[in-house]
């Protein structure tokens, strides 16, 4: 006990640094946490927050008719499960997807994601027996992913996540660092 309480004063005198000090690539403010230039190849990249979580995502209840629909996929201990839709011609808007959550209640969990880029399909899987993983592209560049814990039907981690070719690219280029075959810039060789 009592060299733990020494531990803990020495840390907070500063004799020893406690914590590694962050690279400038990981400042905060910077988009990268570790900057194109030390990447090997281009790969997605996150930030911290979702600008979208707001402005494309709406949760609500609807009535359960006591019968799952087709296709349901169940989570791994049979409680709860989910299925996945377009909205019908005519609903409140044709761009989106629906996910409907069955968990135990006489309501499913309904979650539209409004304007999804649909050049890259939605991931939408278990990631243990409540959390839902869903993954959407809303452009070419830019997307979401979301954990959804369908007990709380809450949103519980929601990034915004980004192509990375270009920024691999353009630093490339502004660095100037060769290629495999000898060229600035560019890709490297696969």
């Amino acid at each position: 006990m009592r060299r733990n309480l020494f531990a803990i004063g020495i840390c907070a005198v500063g004799i020893f640094p406690c914590t590694a000090s962050r690279s400038q690539s990981a400042a905060p403010g910077n988009a990268f946490h570790t900057s194109p230039d030390k990447w090997p190849a281009p790969r997605i990249y996150h930030t911290g927050n979702n600008q979208y979580l707001e402005e494309r995502m709406e949760l609500s209840r609807i009535p359960y008719a006591g019968a799952l629909p087709e296709g349901v996929v169940r989570s791994s201990n049979q409680g709860y499960g989910f299925v996945t839709r377009d909205l019908a011609p005519g609903e409140e808007s044709e761009a989106a997807l629906i996910i409907e959550v069955f968990n135990e209640r006489p309501y499913l969990t309904r979650m539209v994601l409004s304007e999804p880029y649909r050049n890259f399909a939605p991931e939408v899987r278990w990631i243990n027996q409540k959390l839902l993983y869903v993954e959407v592209w809303w452009g070419r560049l830019d997307g979401s992913y979301y954990i959804f814990d369908v007990e709380k039907e809450e949103v519980v981690i929601a990034e915004t996540f980004h192509d990375g070719k270009i920024a691999f690219k353009q630093w490339r280029e502004a660095t100037a660092v060769p290629n495999a075959s000898g060229d600035e810039g560019g890709e490297p060789e696969r």
